[in-house]
């Protein structure tokens, strides 16, 4: 019984956010680091890899931390990204299909690559912009009002509002997502030749190839304030932290 008891506790806890476990990612973060052979191969096809395009969201449900990577970029899209990093926090507690170690999973029952990518992905775009809406919508509005101050002066006629603006954001994810998965390489470890072969894709898809190869078209050249992202993300946190499954 007491066994029982320690563990009710244990699972009762709620997940702290600590102040070091919110990290900018610049160009030189360990993130673009790891990743330096993957983004030789993008520019051997002529793609430059944002620096916007970075993050994580990671859950460790023996400690009960969170830990939120975000980037460190363009405002606006360095905005719609740590939205889908706060998605991705506590997901493995929310569908057994996520039951991995760093998705908060009590126990950990899968691999990383025994996941759907594609499912958890498209599931941490919906339900971080969900509860954006839901827990913080007055950074929300703020950044709203912001996107349509730029409209006003000639940037992004082809989005209503930043929600349009994100949804476009979340077709690119998924798609790099789906490129991604069907890359078959008998090295798992070429990641240059990963790079190569994604940046072809990108580059026979016209979507996707206009965004990596047009970036003028979204930024503004106003980077993201430190202090609106991390106090957006410890809002987000206390909130998902509460949050009963």
């Amino acid at each position: 019984m007491e066994k029982i008891k320690i563990e009710q506790q244990e699972k009762n806890k709620k997940y702290k956010l600590p102040i070091g476990n919110m990290i900018a990612c610049g160009k030189e973060s360990e993130i673009r680091k790891k990743k330096k052979d993957y983004f030789a191969g993008l520019k051997d096809e002529g793609i430059e890899w944002p620096v916007e395009i970075q993050g994580t969201g990671y859950s460790d449900f023996k400690k009960k931390e969170f830990k939120v990577w975000y980037p460190e970029g363009d405002i606006f899209l360095s905005f719609a990204i740590t939205i889908h990093e706060l998605g991705h926090l506590r997901q493995g507690e929310i569908d057994k299909d996520f039951a991995t170690e760093g998705l908060g999973s009590s126990e950990q029952k899968l691999k990383d690559e025994e996941v759907n990518h594609n499912k958890s992905e498209n599931d941490a775009w919906l339900r971080g912009y969900e509860r954006t809406k839901k827990y913080c919508l007055e950074e929300l509005t703020r950044m709203e009002e912001k996107f349509h101050e730029y409209k006003n002066n000639g940037k992004f006629s082809e989005y209503g509002s930043f929600e349009d603006f994100f949804n476009y954001i979340v077709k690119i994810g998924l798609k790099i997502t789906e490129f991604n998965d069907k890359v078959e390489l008998p090295d798992e470890e070429d990641e240059t030749q990963k790079g190569k072969l994604i940046g072809q894709m990108i580059k026979e898809d016209k979507i996707i190839n206009k965004f990596f190869t047009n970036q003028d078209v979204w930024r503004v050249g106003e980077k993201i304030e430190k202090n609106f992202a991390e106090g957006f993300i410890k809002k987000a946190a206390e909130k998902i932290a509460e949050e009963e499954y």
